[in-house]
């Protein structure tokens, strides 16, 4: 059996490192929901009198949906105490 002594610095160290991707982590989710929230609820949407103005390129639907997945599986991992 191999025992690893840890000083009270490196455990704060390690502790603080992971702290920081799970505020990362966080704020990336924050942000995708802010920016797909942005565009579902875009100029377009409730303009009835004027003409159609698109809230996103016509690219930038598919884009916004992966990141969506992305946030998503993000918030299942940190549910599962995985990340």
């Amino acid at each position: 059996m191999r025992v690893v002594a840890r000083t009270a610095s490196a455990v704060r160290a390690h502790s603080a490192k992971e702290d920081m991707l799970v505020g990362v982590i966080e704020l990336l989710i924050v942000v995708l929901l802010i920016l797909w929230l942005l565009g579902y609820f875009g100029r377009g949407r409730f303009a009835r009198g004027g003409p159609d103005l698109p809230a996103s390129p016509p690219f930038g639907g598919s884009w916004i949906h992966f990141l969506l997945i992305v946030a998503l599986i993000l918030v299942i991992l940190r549910l599962l105490k995985v990340i």
